[in-house]
């Protein structure tokens, strides 16, 4: 398991969360992502999730897997908007409002908020035991920030990851 603080980054700016290169085969598990909701850190509310998750294996310089934005990459794209993530309903001003959502049916992806009148903190997890993502010497895990060729925005993120995979040794 691999624990990443990303403060201050900038858009098209792109941070490797884990590089494990023992060699030995392993199974990637799941990852889960904490998007700061920092009063004026972004601006549009978002647009840092412009950026992809990529996936690196067994030493490859090409990206094994790759998402068309961050938000894809958990199954739930337009900036978690299909959850009204970025929209809370009955959030009224200055109040905060927790909210769980996300995809049903299969238990491995969600979404959980946290909204006041300023921003939204937005967590997002996707777990792969259906959709098994294992490797044979190498796992590397890279984040871009935004992409301004899709949004253009203003300020730095905050986003915290925390990575779960295994190897045999």
């Amino acid at each position: 398991m691999d624990y990443n603080n990303i403060s201050g980054v900038a858009a098209n700016t792109v941070t490797t969360l884990t590089n494990y290169t023992g060699g030995s085969k392993g199974r990637l598990i799941g990852l889960y992502m904490m998007d700061g909701g920092f009063p004026g850190s972004v601006n549009p509310i978002g647009a840092e999730l412009e950026g992809d998750v990529s996936l690196f294996l067994d030493g490859s310089g090409t990206a094994s897997l790759q998402s068309g934005g961050t938000e894809d990459w958990f199954g739930m794209g337009f900036y978690f908007g299909a959850t009204g993530a970025l929209q809370p309903s009955g959030a009224a001003s200055g109040n905060t409002t927790v909210v769980s959502a996300g995809y049903t049916g299969d238990g491995e992806r969600g979404l959980t908020y946290v909204s006041n009148s300023a921003r939204v903190t937005q967590g997002a997890y996707r777990l792969h035991f259906r959709d098994r993502i294992v490797f044979n010497s190498g796992l590397k895990v890279t984040v871009a920030c935004g992409d301004t060729t899709q949004v253009a925005f203003t300020g730095t993120c905050t986003q915290y990851w925390t990575i779960y995979y295994y190897t045999e040794n």
